[in-house]
């Protein structure tokens, strides 16, 4: 059985909601309870797959879907 990849988040999409609720990096990480370099480095890029559970975390901490924040599953061949 092949192995499915950890999702790809949007990083840029996590910091503007993240921004726009007024919600500090180092608040966010607590309510999504994953560490404030974690999602220092989901939103600038340097982490470019997360587990799906954290990914569901910091959808459930900024109140959205989980599908708003990450990048569509590729297409296989």
């Amino acid at each position: 059985m092949a192995r499915v990849p950890n999702p790809i988040p949007k990083g840029a999409e996590i910091e503007a909601i993240r921004v726009s609720q007024g919600m500090s990096r180092r608040t966010f990480a607590e309510k999504a309870e994953v560490a404030w370099k974690t999602v220092y480095n989901v939103e600038n890029g340097y982490n470019p797959r997360v587990s799906r559970e954290v990914l569901q975390r910091m959808a459930n901490a900024l109140g959205v879907d989980v599908e708003r924040i990450r990048e569509p599953d590729p297409v296989a061949a």
